[in-house]
């Protein structure tokens, strides 16, 4: 059960390097932003491009590793923490709340949560 939520955290994950990726040529092409803040924009969604995606790697590769190592259950501890305050930020710091991007980071932290918390011994590991 636990693969199969990293698979699906994975799959997530996917999605939103996706979503990242297109929102960078968006913010690529905004004439509404100053160059240095459109800069901006683009060089921390490239950081948050490669951190989401190394997430999804880890999610489908590392399956093992995530769950049985200190550093693995650290990363999940990460992806977890990352998706719930972008939840409390679309809360807060959002002019504009969107009920889809608050469900859906707490759907993905609970996936990670329910992973980092699974306590069946019944996997097996390939």
């Amino acid at each position: 059960m636990k693969q199969t939520l990293l698979v699906i955290g994975g799959g997530l994950n996917v999605l939103f390097g996706l979503l990242h990726i297109w929102l960078g040529w968006e913010f690529h092409r905004a004439t509404h932003l100053s160059p240095d803040d459109r800069a901006l924009m683009e060089m921390l969604n490239v950081c948050a491009i490669l951190l989401i995606l190394f997430f999804a790697y880890a999610s489908f590769f590392c399956r093992k590793e995530l769950l049985s190592t200190a550093l693995g259950k650290a990363v999940l501890v990460l992806i977890l923490l990352m998706c719930l305050s972008r939840a409390v930020e679309e809360v807060i710091l959002s002019p504009t709340f969107s009920v889809v991007i608050f469900a859906t980071c707490l759907l993905v932290a609970g996936v990670y949560l329910a992973a980092a918390l699974w306590k069946g011994d019944s996997e097996t590991w390939s």
